[in-house]
């Protein structure tokens, strides 16, 4: 037999040990990374619960009234995720993946990210508040105007309004409530100016406010403050 008769030496494989071994190399190089990549979602899943009832402070000589069933608070737990977090609220009914940018519009900062969720507390108490005072038929006939309760930093407000600053006229209407304030700015658009009368102290206050977008909403427009109804009574 000559050398152009002998069959071609079939290829040399890997042995499968060494192939399992960079399998292996890979994956725990890869595994870390799983944990450190943040993505732009976050989970969203209920939190634990408390009575709500317990929470109410009832000055004494008043008369209480205790409800009937329970009245509970819930909470909802709000995180970012990593792959592997992501993966898991993937399959897990309970838990919702929202688009970060819903949460936490771009190039929002933390400091604002705060101001506003005190905003939002303060409007649900508000909220609260002045259903109580409606089904009581009180809501219009004590509301004194709106407080600042903070300015957004970065907002052009911040260089005309202080907390505690009263609001009582905008565009030349009396301001009483919130929804008040909420109405005239619905027919306003970012960049425009809003005349405003302010209490301080005693002294009257008038005020040009620029307009700028609502983070939520671009097209909405606001004026950049956390504010509450006020009532010349301790509620």
């Amino acid at each position: 037999m000559t050398d152009a008769d002998t069959p071609p030496l079939p290829p040399r494989s890997r042995p499968r040990w060494l192939t399992f071994l960079w399998t292996a190399v890979v994956l725990a190089l890869l595994t870390p990374l799983g944990w450190l990549v943040n993505l732009p979602y976050f989970s969203a899943s209920a939190g634990p619960t408390g009575d709500a009832v317990d929470a109410v402070i009832v000055r004494e000589g008043f008369e209480v009234f205790q409800p009937e069933g329970e009245l509970l608070l819930l909470t909802v737990s709000l995180q970012p995720v990593n792959l592997y977090e992501a993966t898991v609220a993937f399959f897990d009914r309970r838990i919702d993946l929202i688009d970060r940018e819903l949460l936490r519009p771009q190039g929002e900062t933390d400091e604002e990210a705060r101001q506003r969720g005190l905003m939002a507390m303060e409007r649900s108490k508000d909220i609260a508040v002045a259903v109580a005072l409606h089904e009581l038929g009180l809501e219009e006939s004590l509301a004194a105007g709106v407080e600042v309760v903070g300015v957004f930093q970065e907002a052009p407000a911040s260089d005309s309004l202080a907390s505690g600053d009263l609001v009582v006229e905008m565009e030349s209407q009396p301001i009483r409530t919130v929804g008040d304030i909420r109405r005239i700015l619905e027919t306003r658009s970012p960049g425009e100016e809003v005349e405003v009368i302010v209490l301080r102290g005693s002294e009257r206050i008038p005020v040009s406010l620029a307009l700028h977008s609502n983070p939520d909403a671009p097209d909405r427009a606001m004026v950049g403050i956390s504010a509450s109804t006020s009532y010349p009574i301790d509620i």
